[in-house]
């Protein structure tokens, strides 16, 4: 019945929350970790696009329970005494991911392509390419279980090839494969507000990042004053960018990103002089 159905979806959402606290608690504060849980559980319930049985909260549950087995995986192969891959969580971080596809082939590709190669990456930083790759064994098969099960059923009914169309070739709300791959850095330039986000995010990572490791040890440096030009440079470049998109903008974001666009080079100035 709906009734079943919308309590099926309550206890998938209440599920949801525990592990994203399991998850977050791992690297922030458990108070930090609840409210986080919490906040998003509500958020995304009071999404007036979304019901509590709708297939986009099984790939968020999928995602974020394939996001905590990868977690686990990567700090037991960080420990591991040995180079052999762990095979358990390994296994079961490419199941997750692997139900994640299913589910939504957009989020799913972006978990089969991200979990990976970031464990592969982390671990490989630390215990070598060799080790990182090897982690890599594991998660293809248990991605494989659930995927050529689908397939297979798929395959036995004829039907493989026009599930292949429709879900990689054809254009849906998100258009084909070979535009849903670039999609997240398309984005960025067809909109102006997420232009705007996108320069913000660059900033901070400059700020944040390479900022302080430049002021360390600049001003007994010798090209100091060279530095000091192409901070402020940097900052005026920044400003007429953050003009142009002012431009584009609702009212009450145009301030937003006038007084962002004055206030971020002055920061980055201060710093540098």
């Amino acid at each position: 019945s709906v009734i079943a159905v919308h309590v099926a979806g309550l206890l998938q959402r209440a599920m949801l929350a525990v592990l994203l606290y399991l998850w977050l608690q791992r690297t922030y504060r458990m108070e930090a970790a609840l409210v986080a849980a919490v906040t998003a559980v509500v958020v995304f319930t009071c999404d007036n696009a979304d019901t509590v049985f709708f297939y986009h909260q099984d790939a968020a549950f999928w995602g974020v329970a394939a996001g905590l087995a990868a977690t686990l995986q990567l700090e037991a192969a960080l420990r591991a005494q040995t180079s052999r891959p762990v095979w358990g969580l390994g296994l079961l971080s490419g199941l997750l991911v692997g139900l994640c596809f299913l589910s939504k082939q957009t989020v799913g590709l972006g978990m089969t392509v991200a979990v990976p190669t970031l464990i592969a990456i982390a671990v490989g930083s630390v215990r070598g390419a060799k080790m990182g790759l090897r982690q890599l064994l594991p998660f293809a098969a248990g991605w494989s279980v659930p995927v050529a099960m689908v397939w297979g059923w798929l395959a036995l009914r004829g039907a493989l090839p026009a599930h292949f169309d429709q879900v990689f070739l054809r254009a849906s709300s998100k258009g084909s494969l070979d535009q849903v791959l670039p999609r997240t850095f398309l984005a960025a330039f067809s909109k102006p507000y997420l232009g705007f986000a996108a320069l913000i995010a660059i900033l901070l990572i400059v700020m944040v990042v390479f900022l302080p490791r430049l002021l360390a040890g600049y001003r007994s440096r010798p090209d100091a004053p060279s530095l000091r030009l192409a901070g402020l440079g940097f900052g005026l470049m920044l400003a007429v960018l953050l003009g142009q998109y002012a431009l584009s903008f609702p009212r009450a974001l145009r301030y937003v990103a006038v007084y962002g666009a004055l206030l971020f080079p002055l920061a980055a100035g201060a710093g540098l002089f």
